[in-house]
């Protein structure tokens, strides 16, 4: 019986060391919008999670298909910009969806590239 104990514990160490392990190892950052879908002059609310720290984490939204006014928006619009994830990780932003340009129909992407991290979610 003792011996049975003693392999039970080895084998409940190495299994909390494997754990822990995977835990710290496998990422799960996450960044969403609050709908699917927007009218133009709307705002989109953006969370997101998994990021390190105080990371800074740039976001940017742009058009999939290459018709899109990515480069040329007038308002800079597709510009990318920064913030700073909380202490949990998590990041939380805004984007105004241009009413007078060409968001009407179109498809957007949001991408979110943690700088310290290198973590990308596209």
């Amino acid at each position: 019986m003792n011996s049975f104990l003693r392999k039970s514990g080895i084998f409940a160490v190495v299994f909390l060391m494997a754990n822990l392990f995977f835990t710290g190892a496998t990422f799960a950052q996450t960044i969403t919008t609050d709908q699917a879908d927007y009218a133009p002059g709307s705002t989109a609310t953006i969370t997101g999670s998994g990021f390190q720290a105080g990371e800074i984490v740039t976001l940017q939204v742009l058009h999939v298909d290459a018709n899109g006014d990515n480069l040329s928006s007038p308002t800079g619009a597709h510009a990318p910009w920064t913030v700073e994830a909380d202490a949990n990780g998590e990041v939380n932003s805004t984007w105004l969806v241009p009413a007078d340009q060409d968001e009407l129909g179109a498809l957007l992407k949001l991408t979110a590239d943690g700088v310290t991290s290198l973590y990308t979610l596209k």
